[in-house]
């Protein structure tokens, strides 16, 4: 859990960030920007084709001595931005890879039953669901896998008192 001094901090430097950089946030894509942030979280390192606004963030964070918040600031700006841009982010959890056209199905689906936002879909894989998919956004969860239906098994049986 994060301190709400910390947290504070991490969004001082979001905004700012925010602020400072908003002609070259208007450009990005929810996909182009998404997929910055994880190639930086997997390589741990800047490249020559990092956006100068992540650059220059992670220069202002050494400069004092807070690289260490360097990934929460940048998920914190991509949460804030897909605001200001009325984009609503939705994670897609399944026990396996699922197909382009499960893909493509899910996003018209949700975006079909939200009508005032953008719709982003976020997939990965959840190694304890043992199939079915869950969908998460800010606020609301739609979990159809069948852990959540043992579970609702499992609580009926407990309930009844059935062995």
């Amino acid at each position: 859990m994060i301190k709400s001094s910390t947290r504070s901090i991490l969004y001082k430097y979001a905004r700012s960030c925010l602020r400072v950089f908003n002609q070259q946030l208007q450009q990005e894509t929810a996909e182009s920007f998404l997929s910055v942030i994880n190639v930086l979280k997997k390589n741990k390192s800047l490249s020559p084709e990092t956006p100068l606004f992540i650059v220059s963030l992670f220069k202002l964070l050494v400069s004092a001595k807070r690289s260490y918040m360097f990934f929460s600031v940048l998920d914190i700006i991509f949460l804030l931005w897909c605001k200001e841009q009325n984009i609503k982010i939705m994670y897609v959890y399944s026990a396996g890879t699922l197909d382009p056209d499960t893909q493509m199905k899910l996003g018209l689906y949700f975006s079909e039953n939200e009508e005032k936002s953008k719709i982003h879909m976020v997939y990965a894989i959840d190694k304890k669901l043992i199939a079915g998919i869950r969908v998460e956004s800010k606020n609301t969860v739609w979990d159809y896998s069948l852990k959540k239906q043992l579970e609702n098994v499992k609580k009926i049986v407990v309930e009844k008192g059935i062995s």
